[in-house]
């Protein structure tokens, strides 16, 4: 997730959707309301992006980059749940940062009021300053606490350096001038538990991947940036279910508490590992769904559970990188792992 990730989606209405993949939900699914009034449109106009690269770009969808190199929940969708924004023009290949896939274009991801996001993120680094910029193999990083916010914006294969500072400049300038209100959360009538071992114990996990050793859990993504800021103000806990010195994964968990209008706007780009699957479990409530994505060999299997509003996202990992852990059928482990989903949500 984060800077660290990148996946994500198309807007489709969700009505459609709910046709298009057969998943049920409330109409009342709909992406959150910004804390500030600037839009990625807004800042199109404003600081024109695709004059600073020598090919051409264009805006796109943050979250439908993310997704279509990663099949998980969008950082992008994270901050948003935020009140932040997340804004891409690019040559539509991943912007993954130096020495990446030469992809060509600009992020922006900003979140209001979180500057002290930037100083947890500043304080690895030894930065004292409350801005930062650097420049490296044709990439540069904008990492800035103005205006009390945390702004990350990464710009690669711009026309040159200078082009690509003066770019993230006109950019935060823009986001500053913008009129923002402090971030609420929402709440929910069944709330997400607020840890990975809450939402699946540790002990259940080893169930049932049958895992040779006890497990715990590890937070990802490591480090600071934008997404770990607006994980920590959604409550939305990620892990790596580990052996006990981190060396071996036995599967990663991503959540996004009131996730569900993610998920219908980016069900039809969920083709990998697989085609999306329903599974259910009992005591799962009316309009709770889930879906299972394996490959054929089920070497690789995701499940994506809405329960309650909320996306809690299972990724299993191809059996190259299990490290061993994972000694069972990943398809048949997802279903004690929706189970302790469900349980766990609406235990008291």
């Amino acid at each position: 997730m984060g800077s660290l990730s990148r996946k994500a989606a198309a807007v489709f209405l969700a009505s459609a959707l709910a046709v298009l993949v057969g998943v049920a939900g409330p109409a009342t699914a709909a992406p959150p309301v910004p804390s500030t009034v600037m839009t990625c449109s807004k800042l199109a106009a404003a600081t024109n992006p695709p004059a600073s690269f020598p090919v051409p770009v264009s805006q796109r969808y943050a979250p439908a980059t993310e997704t279509r190199h990663f099949p998980g929940i969008p950082s992008a969708d994270v901050i948003r749940m935020a009140g932040g924004i997340v804004c891409e023009w690019s040559d539509g290949r991943i912007l993954d940062g130096p020495g990446g896939v030469a992809s060509v274009g600009i992020r922006v991801e900003y979140l209001p009021y979180a500057e002290s996001g930037y100083w947890r993120w500043a304080a690895w680094g030894g930065i004292t300053a409350p801005e930062s910029l650097d420049c490296f193999i044709g990439y540069c990083q904008l990492m800035s606490a103005a205006g009390g916010d945390f702004l990350y914006i990464g710009i690669e294969g711009a026309s040159s350096d200078a082009v690509a500072s003066d770019l993230a400049a006109a950019i935060r300038v823009a986001l500053q001038l913008g009129l923002k209100t402090p971030y609420v959360r929402p709440t929910y009538a069944t709330e997400l538990d607020r840890t990975c071992d809450q939402i699946v114990r540790p002990v259940v996990w080893r169930a049932a991947v049958a895992s040779p050793v006890g497990l715990r859990t590890f937070s990802i993504p490591q480090g600071w940036s934008v997404v770990n800021s607006a994980m920590l103000a959604t409550r939305a806990p990620a892990c790596v279910y580990s052996d006990a010195t981190g060396a071996r994964a036995a599967g990663l968990m991503w959540t996004l508490p009131g996730g569900r209008w993610s998920f219908l706007t980016l069900a039809p780009l969920f083709t990998s590992p697989g085609p999306l699957t329903a599974i259910s479990v009992p005591g799962m409530a009316p309009g709770d769904t889930a879906y299972t994505r394996c490959d054929t060999l089920h070497t690789h299997c995701i499940l994506d559970a809405l329960i309650a509003t909320h996306w809690v996202q299972i990724d299993l990992a191809d059996a190259g990188s299990g490290g061993g852990l994972i000694r069972t059928d990943r398809l048949a482990a997802m279903t004690p792992l929706l189970s302790e989903i469900v349980l766990q949500t609406y235990s008291p």
